[in-house]
């Protein structure tokens, strides 16, 4: 099982000990079936036999914390939707989101790009990825994401077409000089 554990989470002597450790004390018995169960790409929530129905409540709850305006609140309840079942696209664009709006380009861009990996054909995850690009001033990343954007518009909100007119203006003047 540590094998297991150094290969997911790159840990070592006595952090790798601590985390078997933890595992062995919350899941008495059952810690070496979860470290499987992970390696073999098994939800975490489906391991601890939580129903899609509790999940799709706990996505409705981050949805509606963000609506309401509290991000921080709701950031934490996508991330857990993530840790719970990290094979949905659309958890990782909420926590995307949250990350973006505190400037956390960097936590943003790992979502979006996941969310991305998951759902390949969908627009939304490339239109944020190509926003950060272009708010950072990389245009040539920008520019290589376009075709894949513009290939599926269907997909963005018309708040979101817009915001590509405007980049698109910024991106043709950028190349006029």
């Amino acid at each position: 099982m540590t094998g297991v554990l150094q290969r997911a989470f790159d840990l070592k002597g006595e952090d790798l000990d601590l985390v078997q450790s933890c595992l062995d004390e919350l899941l008495p018995g059952r810690s070496t079936g979860l470290v499987k169960a992970l390696d073999s790409g098994t939800p975490l929530a489906t391991f601890l036999g939580l129903s899609p129905q509790l999940l799709e409540a706990l996505y409705g709850r981050a949805f509606a914390l963000f609506d309401a305006g509290h991000v921080d609140r709701a950031e934490a309840t996508f991330r857990a939707l993530c840790v719970l079942d990290g094979q949905r696209a659309d958890h990782w664009m909420g926590l995307g989101i949250c990350a973006r709006l505190r400037d956390d380009f960097d936590s943003a861009m790992v979502a979006f790009s996941t969310a991305s990996s998951l759902r390949g054909d969908w627009a939304v995850p490339h239109f944020h990825i190509f926003e950060i690009h272009m708010r950072r001033s990389e245009m040539q990343a920008a520019l290589a994401l376009l075709p894949r954007i513009e290939a599926r518009l269907d997909d963005l909100t018309p708040h979101m077409r817009e915001e590509m007119d405007l980049f698109r203006l910024a991106l043709q003047r950028r190349a006029r000089g």
